[in-house]
């Protein structure tokens, strides 16, 4: 087979670009021809951690820019149908059998359309409400994750055929052994981009408590950590003087480095599918201590192969971590680093994911030829631009822009529906952008909803949430932008009977909430 694969995020290397690169470079392995086009960024950059990564495993490759969505609602259908024509060339001159991109990639999918090539995107976490929207039907028709949790989501929300593809590692390490040292030390490590949902903070706190409690506990925090999140992680480690027990080591290729010293791993992130970093600590025989999300348990067993935490916060690391501690102190912690490897080869080697992943293409490529004639009838570049052309949002902002496609389908869905009236929540500079919805889906406007603000916003009155209750709107705008506030909000809602993409809408979506 001929295969082209797309990446999606441009500056960090997380787990979603490794997972597919390995893809990729098992498939050249088994003996078919393999090209991988890098995401750039709209200056036409890109992390050179790709290009090495890349380089090293012998892989031809090409970058271009183009958008990518995570979830369904920030699909920047505009943007794709500009840079649809930059792709054109890559993949008419490859000739591929497959498309395989990661995340959502409106842009590859209108190629492969036009091409008449079947395409394959790698998505993980999603938020089931995303389905309560018609969607245009302008996604690729097969589907692989890391964890049946979520594929099934996809599969009932889509009507597309997915399967569960488990991150692939290849083992470096060949040896168990004991902990050496001192075991009033312990050497952790934590491996992923920072952010909110990836929960470092809370890992940091638990470093704070353990060494309140007379325990000395070091951290390696390997992953990109230039963002406001980032900063406010490493702003409290030197306000608390705790710089000596934590390092921020920030994007590496060679996280063995850095798993050969670590006594256990911590992962608890609020939001995740299966993260790839469990399995490399699996392969390298560090025990790990994670939260109990997504599809972590499918494979993973308390105190059998793992240490599963309470929960997400710190407190539920140090309990967790204390019974580690006790399993290290009596040994049992080889038994658990045993098993562990063993769930490793039974699940995530080259051989057993490569097999897997090329029955799959198998399957695919058949498949799509067989439907054919069907899948040709379905939306076309020149049919989407009947529907979105970018003359009739001139005179709208860049945000507007950005989200047409999302507008397009909360109006669709708004239409049928004897709904009038609605209130923006956020008194702040987004509320501005969300004053375009609502001008553009001819809504009259009772005012915002703000708990911490009084007085009026952009000429209208600010109620608390309670108020605004009784003003009875029937559509509200979320137009806050901070992820855990807009948690709160959510919560608030949902417990108010409120339903996300079908009463309630988020200027700001994200598959994390």
């Amino acid at each position: 087979m001929r295969l082209l694969y797309f990446l999606a995020h441009t500056q960090a290397m997380g787990g979603a670009a490794k997972v597919l690169i390995t893809q990729a470079y098992m498939m050249k392995k088994n003996g078919h021809e393999v090209k991988i086009v890098i995401r750039n960024d709209h200056r036409d950059g890109h992390s050179l951690s790709f290009d090495t990564l890349i380089s090293n495993m012998s892989i031809d490759y090409d970058s271009v820019y183009y958008p990518i969505a995570t979830c369904l609602e920030e699909i920047d259908i505009l943007d794709s149908l500009t840079t649809y024509a930059d792709i054109i060339p890559i993949v008419s001159d490859f000739k591929p059998d497959l498309l395989h991109s990661c995340q959502i990639n409106i842009a590859v999918e209108l190629v492969a359309r036009e091409l008449g090539i079947p395409h394959l995107m790698n998505v993980y976490q999603v938020n089931a409400t995303m389905f309560e929207m018609e969607w245009l039907k302008l996604l690729p028709f097969y589907h692989s994750g890391d964890s049946n949790y979520y594929c099934d989501i996809w599969k009932n929300g889509l009507d597309i055929t997915t399967k569960c593809i488990r991150v692939a590692y290849e083992s470096k390490l060949r040896r168990i052994s004991n902990k050496i040292g001192d075991l009033k030390k312990y050497h952790g490590v934590n491996i992923a981009s920072f952010s909110k949902y990836k929960n470092q903070f809370q890992i940091i706190k638990f470093i704070e408590y353990s060494l309140n409690n007379g325990i000395e506990v070091y951290m390696d925090f390997v992953g990109n950590y230039n963002n406001p999140y980032g900063k406010m992680c490493i702003d409290y480690v030197y306000s608390k003087g705790l710089s000596s027990y934590i390092s921020f080591i920030g994007e590496v290729i060679d996280v063995e480095k850095y798993l050969l010293k670590a006594d256990f791993m911590v992962h608890l992130s609020t939001s995740e599918s299966y993260p790839g970093v469990i399995v490399e600590a699996m392969a390298n025989y560090v025990p790990i201590i994670i939260a109990p999300v997504g599809g972590v348990l499918e494979l993973l067993s308390d105190e059998i192969n793992c240490i599963i935490a309470g929960g997400c916060g710190y407190e539920n690391a140090y309990e967790s971590f204390i019974r580690l501690k006790k399993f290290y102190e009596n040994g049992y912690i080889n038994t658990i680093i045993k098993n562990a490897y063993i769930t490793y080869e039974s699940n995530h080697s080259y051989k057993i994911v490569g097999d897997e992943l090329q029955k799959y293409y198998n399957f695919i490529i058949t498949d799509y030829n067989d439907k054919k004639n069907v899948s040709q009838n379905t939306l076309v570049k020149n049919e989407i631009q009947k529907f979105f052309s970018d003359s009739q949002y001139s005179s709208y902002s860049e945000f507007f822009k950005k989200h047409v496609w999302y507008l397009y389908h909360i109006r669709k869905k708004l239409r049928d529906t004897n709904v009038k009236s609605c209130m923006i929540w956020g008194a702040g500079n987004a509320g501005r952008l969300a004053l375009e919805w609502v001008d553009y889906l001819k809504l009259s406007l009772i005012g915002y909803i703000d708990n911490y603000k009084i007085g009026e916003y952009c000429g209208k009155p600010i109620y608390n949430f309670k108020t605004a209750m009784n003003l009875r709107p029937n559509v509200i705008f979320v137009s806050v932008q901070k992820f855990e506030i807009v948690q709160e909000i959510i919560q608030i809602l949902e417990n108010s009977g409120w339903r996300r993409n079908w009463d309630y809408f988020l200027l700001f979506n994200n598959p994390c909430y």
